[in-house]
């Protein structure tokens, strides 16, 4: 792909001269917004489905302990359950956060920061609680997205158009 097909090349704004002799010059938006707000939007159907498998895994293993009779395998079963449905509320979030960026809002950005943060702190909180070794995977991750959803906020077109 050569340099003038490239979509990331910025295009300089046009320039009209007014008959009192003013300059007016036009800047087209720049689509970034809409492609990082839609890419985080499908990127939350994932943690939506991953969230529905917990819920769903949990919901079964709570039916067979109570046939078991076995309370601490229910007990751990309806944890399991309770942060599958903690996940689904989170990527339904996620999904208005990518929309907001889509739009053009800013406090999209800052709703997706506030989720990449808060899912790297339960993550962390997991790792205190079950006595597991911290996984820094997520925080790579996330941090990573955390710069491809700013990049709205980073490249001046798309800044400038950000409300």
């Amino acid at each position: 792909m050569s340099d003038e097909e490239s979509p990331f090349i910025e295009t300089p704004a046009a320039q009209q001269v007014s008959p009192s002799g003013q300059v007016i010059i036009y800047q087209e938006k720049s689509s970034i917004p809409a492609v990082v707000g839609v890419l985080f939007s499908l990127s939350q159907v994932l943690t939506i489905l991953a969230g529905v498998a917990l819920l769903g895994l949990g919901a079964i293993f709570v039916g067979f302990a109570g046939e078991v009779g076995d309370d601490e395998v229910a007990t751990e079963a309806g944890l399991v359950a309770v942060f599958g449905a903690l996940i689904v509320i989170l990527g339904l979030v996620g999904i208005i956060a990518g929309v907001l960026i889509a739009q053009r809002k800013k406090f999209g950005i800052h709703l997706a920061w506030g989720l990449l943060g808060g899912t790297v702190l339960l993550t962390f909180l997991n790792s205190v609680i079950n006595d597991f070794s911290f996984d820094w995977t997520t925080p790579l991750c996330n941090g990573i997205c955390a710069v491809w959803v700013g990049l709205p906020l980073m490249i001046e077109s798309a800044r400038v158009h950000m409300e």
